[in-house]
């Protein structure tokens, strides 16, 4: 019977020992359950923010090619206006050249102290010659 009473405390304490083990398992289980919740919800608030950060990076895209857009439109046209300048002084230049009188076209502008009595020669010689007209 002894025999019989030590098996019987044997099993119960192994069955305590289970139980305990069952128990720990349990704990672990909850524990892990409330960790794999918390990394679900962190790594759903890390893809919202992803999302986020890649509407964001399309509309930068659109925006920096609206404004290479209007950046190649801004240099055609100051390259146009470029050239119609040159043209427009070339033209004028010419008109210049024509108004002239014939004693001094095809004469470089001169610098320093002549060219001020230069122009009142000649503003002398058109009051002459229209005078005279």
């Amino acid at each position: 019977m002894k025999h019989l009473e030590s098996q019987i405390s044997e099993q119960l304490a192994k069955l305590d020992q289970s139980q305990r083990e069952i128990q720990e398992l349990h704990s672990a289980k909850s524990r892990a359950q409330a960790e794999t919740a918390d990394l679900t919800q962190k790594l759903e608030e890390a893809e919202s923010q992803l999302n986020q950060l890649n509407k964001a990076k399309q509309v930068l895209a659109r925006s920096l090619e609206e404004v290479k857009s209007s950046l190649e439109d801004e240099s055609r046209i100051r390259t146009k206006l470029q050239g119609e300048h040159r043209n427009m002084q070339s033209e004028l230049e010419q008109l210049r050249e024509q108004v002239r009188p014939p004693c001094i076209r095809g004469l470089q502008k001169p610098t320093g102290v002549a060219w001020p009595l230069l122009v009142k020669l000649w503003k002398i010689f058109h009051e002459v010659v229209w005078r005279r007209v």
